[in-house]
């Protein structure tokens, strides 16, 4: 997966992310990293989706991040996410066939975010509006872009 280039800028990546771009044992790291279709999910208590625009193409209809992520908490795991990474949420389901957001408090990139970052147009969707359409009951920081995060059972957001 590519990196995006908007964020290796210098209004986004700070000094810890030019470190690691400079550090060849990183950098090889992430070419080589293992797909999650080849993982026994039994084998894990936890799955964290990681942010970023990216995510909202390659996260909501990936099925082996759902299978991994449903038998995950299904076992009792804890299922995570950061920013745009709450929209592999979207479609996961419990152990009942509800949506695994229904009627829980969830937090994730807002739409008044995307507004202020200019992607809004850009993106496939609105995290936010399609949370809210799964049944979640979505929170934001009252400070757009101010760390912010919700537990709600095993579900943990930020």
């Amino acid at each position: 997966m590519p990196l995006d280039p908007r964020s290796l800028g210098r209004s986004f990546a700070d000094q810890t992310v030019r470190n690691y771009r400079a550090d060849p044992a990183f950098m090889a790291s992430l070419k080589s990293t293992a797909s999650i279709a080849g993982e026994d999910p039994d084998d894990y208590s936890t799955i964290f989706f990681t942010g970023g625009h990216g995510t909202m193409w390659d996260f909501p209809d990936n099925a082996d991040l759902r299978g991994t992520a449903e038998a995950i908490y299904a076992g009792g795991g804890i299922v995570s996410s950061v920013r745009h990474g709450a929209c592999a949420l979207i479609n996961l389901h419990d152990a009942d066939g509800n949506p695994l957001v229904q009627n829980r408090t969830v937090t994730g990139f807002a739409t008044v975010e995307e507004r202020l970052a200019a992607v809004k147009s850009r993106v496939p969707f609105l995290l936010e509006d399609e949370l809210r359409a799964k049944g979640a009951k979505y929170v934001r920081s009252t400070v757009p872009m101010k760390p912010h995060d919700v537990r709600d059972g095993r579900l943990t957001t930020g």
